[in-house]
Protein backbone atom coordinates (compact mmCIF):
# COMPACT_ATOMS: atom_id res chain seq x y z
CA UNK A 1 0.00 0.00 0.00
CA UNK A 2 1.17 3.52 -0.64
CA UNK A 3 0.79 6.15 2.32
CA UNK A 4 0.85 9.82 2.13
CA UNK A 5 2.64 10.38 5.52
CA UNK A 6 2.46 13.99 7.25
CA UNK A 7 4.23 15.03 9.91
CA UNK A 8 6.77 12.19 9.60
CA UNK A 9 9.65 13.95 11.37
CA UNK A 10 7.83 14.45 14.75
CA UNK A 11 8.08 12.49 18.20
CA UNK A 12 5.30 10.14 17.14
CA UNK A 13 5.54 10.53 12.98
CA UNK A 14 9.02 8.68 12.85
CA UNK A 15 7.42 6.00 15.01
CA UNK A 16 4.28 5.87 12.45
CA UNK A 17 7.23 6.32 9.51
CA UNK A 18 9.38 2.73 10.90
CA UNK A 19 5.94 0.86 11.44
CA UNK A 20 4.36 1.60 8.31
CA UNK A 21 7.90 0.26 6.31
CA UNK A 22 8.80 -2.68 8.47
CA UNK A 23 4.98 -3.55 7.35
CA UNK A 24 6.11 -3.46 3.93
CA UNK A 25 4.20 -0.08 2.67
CA UNK A 26 5.66 2.57 0.36
CA UNK A 27 5.72 5.60 2.43
CA UNK A 28 5.96 9.33 0.67
CA UNK A 29 6.45 11.99 3.60
CA UNK A 30 6.41 15.88 3.16
CA UNK A 31 8.78 17.42 5.66
CA UNK A 32 10.19 21.62 5.65
CA UNK A 33 14.06 19.73 7.01
CA UNK A 34 14.74 16.13 5.21
CA UNK A 35 17.65 16.58 7.40
CA UNK A 36 15.22 16.03 10.54
CA UNK A 37 14.08 12.54 9.23
CA UNK A 38 16.38 9.95 10.60
CA UNK A 39 14.41 7.15 8.75
CA UNK A 40 16.45 6.20 5.68
CA UNK A 41 14.62 2.84 2.99
CA UNK A 42 14.25 2.39 -0.54
CA UNK A 43 10.66 2.64 0.10
CA UNK A 44 10.62 5.72 1.55
CA UNK A 45 10.58 9.13 -0.59
CA UNK A 46 10.82 12.31 1.48
CA UNK A 47 9.96 15.60 -0.50
CA UNK A 48 10.87 18.97 1.24
CA UNK A 49 7.72 21.32 1.65
CA UNK A 50 5.35 22.72 3.84
CA UNK A 51 2.02 21.77 4.41
CA UNK A 52 0.46 25.03 4.66
CA UNK A 53 1.66 25.09 0.76
CA UNK A 54 -1.72 23.57 -1.20
CA UNK A 55 0.54 22.47 -4.23
CA UNK A 56 3.03 20.69 -2.42
CA UNK A 57 0.28 18.88 -0.41
CA UNK A 58 -1.47 17.42 -3.18
CA UNK A 59 2.06 16.53 -5.17
CA UNK A 60 2.61 13.99 -1.79
CA UNK A 61 -1.13 12.78 -1.98
CA UNK A 62 -0.76 11.89 -5.79
CA UNK A 63 -0.29 8.25 -6.39
CA UNK A 64 -1.22 7.30 -2.84
CA UNK A 65 -3.79 4.81 -1.26
CA UNK A 66 -4.29 6.12 2.22
CA UNK A 67 -3.60 9.88 4.07
CA UNK A 68 -1.97 9.64 7.80
CA UNK A 69 -1.21 13.22 9.13
CA UNK A 70 0.59 13.52 12.54
CA UNK A 71 0.92 17.21 12.32
CA UNK A 72 -0.96 19.68 14.69
CA UNK A 73 -4.00 19.94 14.10
CA UNK A 74 -4.48 22.93 11.44
CA UNK A 75 -7.55 24.58 9.93
CA UNK A 76 -5.37 25.45 6.59
CA UNK A 77 -3.81 22.22 6.51
CA UNK A 78 -7.00 19.67 6.78
CA UNK A 79 -8.18 21.96 3.90
CA UNK A 80 -5.04 21.40 1.74
CA UNK A 81 -5.20 17.43 2.41
CA UNK A 82 -8.51 17.04 1.67
CA UNK A 83 -8.26 18.82 -1.42
CA UNK A 84 -5.29 17.26 -2.11
CA UNK A 85 -7.48 13.59 -1.74
CA UNK A 86 -10.44 14.91 -3.57
CA UNK A 87 -8.05 15.80 -6.70
CA UNK A 88 -6.28 12.11 -6.51
CA UNK A 89 -9.77 10.42 -5.80
CA UNK A 90 -8.09 9.28 -2.23
CA UNK A 91 -10.51 8.05 0.47
CA UNK A 92 -9.30 6.97 3.78
CA UNK A 93 -7.67 9.67 6.51
CA UNK A 94 -6.64 8.90 9.56
CA UNK A 95 -5.59 12.03 11.68
CA UNK A 96 -3.89 12.43 15.30
CA UNK A 97 -6.00 14.58 17.74
CA UNK A 98 -6.07 15.64 21.31
CA UNK A 99 -8.15 14.43 23.58
CA UNK A 100 -10.08 17.51 24.04
CA UNK A 101 -11.60 17.42 20.86
CA UNK A 102 -14.92 16.22 21.60
CA UNK A 103 -16.75 13.60 20.36
CA UNK A 104 -20.48 12.81 21.16
CA UNK A 105 -19.61 9.28 22.40
CA UNK A 106 -17.48 11.00 25.26
CA UNK A 107 -19.00 11.24 28.95
CA UNK A 108 -16.11 13.63 30.51
CA UNK A 109 -15.64 13.83 34.19
CA UNK A 110 -14.71 16.96 35.99
CA UNK A 111 -11.02 16.44 35.59
CA UNK A 112 -11.73 16.31 31.72
CA UNK A 113 -13.70 19.54 31.75
CA UNK A 114 -11.40 21.23 33.89
CA UNK A 115 -8.10 20.00 31.50
CA UNK A 116 -10.23 21.65 28.75
CA UNK A 117 -10.66 25.12 30.70
CA UNK A 118 -6.69 25.22 30.79
CA UNK A 119 -6.18 24.21 27.75
CA UNK A 120 -8.48 27.04 26.51
CA UNK A 121 -7.19 29.39 28.95
CA UNK A 122 -3.45 29.09 27.99
CA UNK A 123 -3.35 27.39 24.32
CA UNK A 124 -6.49 29.57 23.09
CA UNK A 125 -5.61 29.22 19.55
CA UNK A 126 -4.59 25.84 19.45
CA UNK A 127 -7.57 24.34 21.00
CA UNK A 128 -9.78 26.82 18.43
CA UNK A 129 -8.08 25.50 15.67
CA UNK A 130 -8.77 21.73 16.52
CA UNK A 131 -12.19 22.37 17.07
CA UNK A 132 -12.47 23.92 14.01
CA UNK A 133 -10.36 20.82 11.97
CA UNK A 134 -12.26 18.25 14.01
CA UNK A 135 -15.33 20.11 12.42
CA UNK A 136 -13.94 20.27 9.07
CA UNK A 137 -12.72 16.73 8.72
CA UNK A 138 -16.24 15.31 9.73
CA UNK A 139 -18.05 17.72 7.23
CA UNK A 140 -15.90 16.19 4.43
CA UNK A 141 -16.57 13.07 2.44
CA UNK A 142 -13.79 10.88 3.38
CA UNK A 143 -13.35 7.79 5.30
CA UNK A 144 -11.93 9.60 8.16
CA UNK A 145 -11.04 8.36 11.26
CA UNK A 146 -9.64 10.69 14.18
CA UNK A 147 -7.39 9.19 16.30
CA UNK A 148 -7.13 10.99 20.11
CA UNK A 149 -4.85 10.72 22.41
CA UNK A 150 -3.60 12.09 26.11
CA UNK A 151 -0.37 13.10 27.32
CA UNK A 152 1.98 11.46 24.69
CA UNK A 153 5.11 9.94 26.21
CA UNK A 154 8.05 8.13 25.19
CA UNK A 155 7.48 4.97 27.11
CA UNK A 156 7.79 1.40 25.20
CA UNK A 157 5.48 -0.12 23.31
CA UNK A 158 2.89 -2.39 25.23
CA UNK A 159 -0.83 -2.62 25.92
CA UNK A 160 -3.60 0.19 24.97
CA UNK A 161 -7.53 0.67 25.46
CA UNK A 162 -9.38 2.22 22.36
CA UNK A 163 -12.65 4.26 24.29
CA UNK A 164 -14.03 7.52 24.80
CA UNK A 165 -13.22 10.57 27.11
CA UNK A 166 -14.42 9.72 30.48
CA UNK A 167 -15.01 5.72 29.67
CA UNK A 168 -12.22 3.91 31.19
CA UNK A 169 -9.62 6.47 29.98
CA UNK A 170 -6.40 6.66 31.34
CA UNK A 171 -4.14 9.35 31.42
CA UNK A 172 -1.22 9.31 28.93
CA UNK A 173 -0.61 6.84 25.64
CA UNK A 174 2.83 5.91 24.44
CA UNK A 175 3.91 7.33 21.57
CA UNK A 176 4.94 3.92 19.87
CA UNK A 177 1.63 2.81 20.23
CA UNK A 178 -0.22 5.89 19.60
CA UNK A 179 2.12 5.16 16.09
CA UNK A 180 0.84 1.18 15.75
CA UNK A 181 -2.88 2.53 16.05
CA UNK A 182 -2.47 5.18 13.52
CA UNK A 183 -0.42 3.37 11.01
CA UNK A 184 -3.24 0.14 11.40
CA UNK A 185 -6.22 2.83 10.30
CA UNK A 186 -4.07 2.24 6.18
CA UNK A 187 -5.79 -1.04 6.58
CA UNK A 188 -8.69 -1.59 9.48
CA UNK A 189 -12.33 0.23 9.00
CA UNK A 190 -13.39 -0.69 12.19
CA UNK A 191 -13.12 3.16 13.27
CA UNK A 192 -14.28 4.86 10.21
CA UNK A 193 -15.86 8.11 10.80
CA UNK A 194 -15.21 7.49 14.35
CA UNK A 195 -12.87 9.73 17.24
CA UNK A 196 -11.87 6.98 20.09
CA UNK A 197 -9.40 7.68 22.51
CA UNK A 198 -6.32 5.75 22.97
CA UNK A 199 -4.40 5.29 26.36
CA UNK A 200 -1.98 2.69 27.56
CA UNK A 201 -3.51 0.16 29.99
CA UNK A 202 -1.87 0.63 33.64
Amino acid sequence: MKLAIFGGTGKTGVHVVRKALDAGHDVTALVRDPGKMSVQHERLKVIQGDAMDADAVEKIIAGSDVVLSVLGQSPVIINNILAGMKKNNVKRLAVAAGAGVPDPKDEPQLINHIISFIIKTLSRKVYYDALEQNEIIRASDVDWTICRAPRLVDDPEGAYQVTYVGKEMNSSLSRANYAEFILKQATDREYVHKAPVLSDKK
